[in-house]
């Protein structure tokens, strides 16, 4: 039964010795009366035999390191070989903050504060946009940047004017995070002649200083995160 009996003495030995080690053992009890015995005649009287083993540290090794290396392998595998990142979506559909009605233009973000750490902006590429994407913009399914620095030159120049209307083609998304909280969701278009947004609440707005948030947007960097959720 597992777990209930020892290993035997030759098999513990075995396991301890590498395969070019031998270990002998009986399958009887021996008795031993003195005087110069051979083994063969120790295990006769009852019946026995003598049973050779072969070390076997070298093979279990082995066996180890085939898993180790295999679990290696599909970890190494996912990373290089899957579509990174891969993206989860959640149940945010959108959010756009400091938005009135009776205003023409807006800045979404304008009360966000870039400086209490783990902040950042990831823009999630639809594959049809990439080539429409401005000169120069690199190409990745997604960018990112976690520079302080950079996020609030984009909070400077993050302001939008609305146009009344609907951008129905809308497949790439911009997130903004503040201090690990998202504070900004929305579908974006960013091409050289035009850098809008839409969103539920404040239909299709363009960018008041394309030229500027163009240049932001251009030092965003390819995203080596393995999971995101959008």
């Amino acid at each position: 039964m597992p777990d209930t009996f020892e290993d035997s003495v030759s098999t513990q030995f075995s396991e301890i010795l590498d395969k070019t080690s031998k270990v002998y053992s009986t399958s009887v009890r021996v008795y031993y009366s003195g005087g110069i015995v051979s083994d063969s005649n120790l295990v006769q009287k009852n019946n026995g035999t003598i049973n050779e083993k072969k070390g076997e540290l070298k093979t279990k090794m082995k066996k180890i390191i085939i898993i180790i290396s295999t679990f290696l392998g599909v970890i190494l595998g996912v990373y290089f070989l899957v579509d990174r990142p891969m993206v989860l979506n959640t149940h945010i559909k959108e959010i756009v903050n400091n938005y009135d009605v009776n205003e023409l233009v807006f800045n979404p973000i304008d009360d966000v504060s870039f400086s209490l750490g783990k902040n950042k902006a990831f823009l999630f590429l639809d594959k049809n946009d990439l080539e429409k994407l401005p000169k120069g913009m690199k190409k990745a399914k997604m960018l990112e940047c976690k520079d302080d620095k950079l996020l609030n030159e984009l909070k400077e120049s993050f302001n939008f004017r609305k146009t009344d209307g609907d951008m129905s083609t809308c497949e790439s998304k911009l997130l903004i995070y503040e201090g690990g909280d998202l504070v900004f969701k929305a579908s974006i278009v960013l091409t050289d002649n035009i850098i809008g947004f839409q969103s539920s609440l404040s239909g299709w707005v363009e960018a008041t200083n394309e030229k500027k948030l163009k240049s932001v947007f251009l030092k965003f960097e390819p995203s080596n995160d393995l999971l995101i959720k959008l």
